[in-house]
């Protein structure tokens, strides 16, 4: 079962590839998406900021 469900959520229709431009802000829920950090070329640092909050589960 954890196959398919894997396969399901990993299906192109539900990908988003960000490409990146300067001054770029980009949120996600990770209580909701699969987050794989991708496409940054290596002589370009990333500043990133972790923030969490408390709310609702999500829908």
């Amino acid at each position: 079962m954890l196959e398919q469900l894997f396969a399901f959520s990993t299906r192109l229709e539900f990908i988003y590839r960000h490409v990146w431009q300067a001054h770029d802000l980009v949120f996600w829920d990770n209580r909701s998406i699969i987050h794989l950090a991708a496409g940054t070329p290596d002589h370009l640092r990333r500043k990133l900021y972790r923030t969490t909050i408390e709310g609702d589960a999500p829908f």
